[in-house]
């Protein structure tokens, strides 16, 4: 039996699945963030991108999974802009590219330390999507059919952690269900 007609060892089949899932997780999180139903709340593109996430860290939890989400999101929302002609805002793609990595972080606390650990990293990633759609509003301005800087950033400085919160804490509660079963 020659080596190209072997079977796959075991652990090069659970190696692939555990690196898929979060690729994958990734890719269905830049859709909804790209075509979901979009809850007209400044912020509220977190909730999109890291629930999605904590189900695939959920799924295939290790090293290097939350770098894999961003991978499968950053991969899927360029092609959702690309060929699709979606919009993303820079606070969506910061919230996507920063979700699974800050979940990959809250993972390393272990117990029912985790909910609390999601909550404050969904606060901390949306502030810094906040951070990044203030930025953009103040450098670049704003396109006609968005609201201007100044309309809008009293509204966002309170909806940007609140949302971030709500996200943190539906991640928190799927990430302590997979760490207890």
């Amino acid at each position: 039996m020659d080596s190209a007609s072997a079977p796959a060892p075991r652990w090069a089949l659970v190696s692939a699945r555990a690196h898929a899932v979060p690729l994958v997780a990734g890719l269905v999180a830049a859709a909804l963030v790209a075509f979901g139903p979009g809850l007209g709340v400044p912020g509220s593109s977190i909730l999109f991108a890291m629930v999605p996430a904590a189900f695939g860290l959920a799924l295939a939890p290790g090293r290097s999974r939350g770098v894999l989400f961003a991978a499968g999101g950053l991969c899927g929302g360029a092609a959702a802009v690309l060929l699709l002609r979606a919009h993303f805002g820079i606070g969506a793609a910061t919230s996507l590219l920063l979700s699974g990595p800050a979940l990959a972080l809250a993972l390393r606390v272990r117990g029912r330390l985790v909910v609390p650990a999601c909550v404050a990293l969904g606060i901390g990633t949306n502030v810094v999507a906040f951070a990044a759609r203030a930025a953009s509003k103040l450098l670049v301005g704003t396109p006609a059919p968005t609201r201007p800087l100044a309309s809008w950033i009293s509204e966002a400085a309170v909806t940007y952690p609140l949302a971030g919160a709500v996200a943190g804490l539906l991640s928190g509660l799927v990430l302590l269900r997979s760490t207890r079963s």
